[in-house]
């Protein structure tokens, strides 16, 4: 199953936990951790379980939703940071075959932390700031 196929036939508030797709496919078992508006474009975060865990491999996947349709966008950049620290990371988000971005994260501490995705659509850039929460 696609998330974008999925979303398109019966709305993002039906599939709001499953939007975001796993490696291996969508599912439940990735809900929605943290979102932002960014411009017309909703991105979202979701991670293979719940709570982040510090110290533990994160499967994380962004979603763009732009009027409840999931929305091809093309993403030049994804940080990680602790808004109160000075550390900053690069996220190696890779693109799978159904259009979902995938990564993997260590949090190496627990606190608030944000995710920063710079991406453009329809000839347009954004940028998105979405807060998370690490156990």
């Amino acid at each position: 199953m696609v998330c974008g196929r999925v979303a398109k036939r019966f709305g993002t508030g039906v599939v709001t936990g499953v939007l975001f797709s796993l490696a291996v496919g969508c599912g439940p078992s990735a809900p929605v951790v943290g979102q932002a508006q960014a411009g017309p474009i909703v991105v979202r975060v979701a991670a293979s379980q719940l709570p982040l865990t510090a110290m533990a491999d994160e499967q994380l996947s962004l979603s763009f939703v732009k009027e409840n349709t999931v929305v091809d966008v093309n993403v030049s950049k994804v940080t990680v940071s602790m808004p109160d620290m000075a550390m900053q990371d690069v996220l190696p988000f890779h693109r799978d075959q159904s259009g979902e971005y995938q990564g993997n994260y260590r949090f190496s501490m627990s606190g608030d932390w944000q995710v920063e995705v710079t991406f453009s659509e329809g000839g347009k850039s954004y940028s998105a700031r979405i807060p998370l929460h690490v156990s």
